[in-house]
């Protein structure tokens, strides 16, 4: 049982990054230069690995940085 959960996750990788370097192949064309189609579909990989935009709250990206100013009393 144990192997066969290794085995998926070995799978499971190997497919990734065979997915990874397909699209870095077609991206490659549509930028024009193999470094940038790297650099893009690597972020999105890790992104999209980490589960953040699945855990982030919608509320997270529209807060504003600062606070806003109160009145001012002179």
């Amino acid at each position: 049982m144990l192997f066969a959960l290794y085995a998926l996750f070995f799978l499971s990788g190997a497919a990734s990054l065979m997915y990874e370097s397909i699209w870095t192949r077609y991206l490659a064309l549509f930028v024009g230069h193999s470094a940038y189609a790297q650099i893009l579909v690597l972020t999105i990989f890790l992104k999209g690995a980490s589960g953040l935009p699945l855990l982030m709250e919608p509320t997270m990206t529209s807060a504003p940085a600062l606070p806003e100013p109160g009145p001012r009393s002179t």
